[in-house]
């Protein structure tokens, strides 16, 4: 296993943080369980995913722009 460290914004943290919580899981596994995921998905899945994500979050997107 390799060892992976990277920089991400406070408010990334906090909802990495806030959903682990949830999940009763390390923060560390969430992510790591993301990033395969992620890896294992073909771009359309990904477009499709991305689109679901942002018509569900749109009044909150326009609210924070």
């Amino acid at each position: 296993m390799t060892t992976l460290s990277l920089t991400i914004s406070d408010s990334a943290h906090e909802r990495l943080k806030t959903l682990s919580e949830k999940l009763s899981i390390p923060i560390e596994q969430l992510a790591q369980a993301s990033l395969e995921d992620f890896a294992r998905s073909d771009n359309a899945d990904f477009e499709d995913v991305k689109a679901r994500v942002i018509a569900k979050n749109k009044e909150l997107y326009d609210r924070l722009s």
